[in-house]
């Protein structure tokens, strides 16, 4: 969860991260990863970088629109 509470960021078996708006449950944003497992994922304060950890150990940061 954002530090607000508003949004969530999930990630599913099937290698996307999709960011989610937690009043109305509207998806806000998905992206398909790279084809790796991602392991977890957190979202910044604004909610404008998701860092996303793979499982071999590389972390990459993404611009969310």
């Amino acid at each position: 969860f954002s530090i607000d509470g508003l949004t969530l960021v999930s990630v599913s078996n099937d290698i996307e991260v999709r960011r989610w708006q937690v009043s109305d449950g509207a998806r806000q944003y998905t992206r398909t990863m790279d084809g790796k497992n991602v392991r977890f994922t957190l979202l910044s304060a604004d909610g404008r970088i998701l860092m996303v950890a793979y499982f071999d150990d590389t972390v990459k940061l993404w611009q969310v629109p």
